[in-house]
């Protein structure tokens, strides 16, 4: 994944870029943190990689976001999460549907996924990351650290090329 000459702002009047000609390079296959003070633009960023920004808000002056030769920025939603799962500071507010099977054949429907494999498919991906007893529980019945597991989930069973995870483990309790 790559960004180049991203430069962001929250409107167009806006006299202060929150990015400003951000070029970065993430190799395949590498898990990357982006460090930095609360409020320097590490949710903007992620927000703009994965097309939230600017087509839900703001204004991206110039710049480009690329996987391979594709030009994220450029593809429809339906194209776009093929590509890019994200899950930002509080996993609560990207929960749409009842419960986690659901919200899996929700993401699963998202990709054009045949629904004769999405029954076989959320078995799979609740065994291997041991939610299988979350499955048909309300998202207000989970703990804080069930309801990242399953936002984490959601991400994955979509299979896309690159993750984005915005303080994935702020809301955790700290190991005693």
């Amino acid at each position: 994944m790559k960004t180049e000459h991203l430069t962001f702002r929250y409107f167009e009047e806006a006299k202060r870029n929150v990015l400003s000609d951000v070029s970065l390079t993430f190799p395949d296959g590498a898990v990357t943190v982006i460090l930095g003070a609360s409020g320097c633009g590490k949710s903007t960023l992620a927000a703009v990689m994965c097309g939230l920004y600017p087509e839900n808000g703001g204004f991206l002056e110039s710049g480009s976001v690329s996987i391979g030769d594709t030009d994220i920025l450029q593809l429809p939603f339906g194209r776009r999460c093929r590509y890019i799962a994200a899950m930002f500071q509080n996993p609560d507010l990207q929960f749409c549907m009842g419960c986690l099977r659901d919200e899996l054949y929700f993401c699963l429907e998202n990709v054009s996924t045949p629904p004769e494999d999405m029954d076989r498919l959320i078995r799979e991906h609740a065994a291997e990351y041991g939610v299988e007893e979350l499955l048909d529980r309300l998202p207000k019945a989970l703990s804080g650290g069930q309801h990242q597991r399953v936002a984490i989930g959601r991400s994955i069973v979509r299979d896309p090329k690159v993750y984005l995870f915005d303080e994935p483990l702020s809301n955790l309790d700290a190991a005693l």
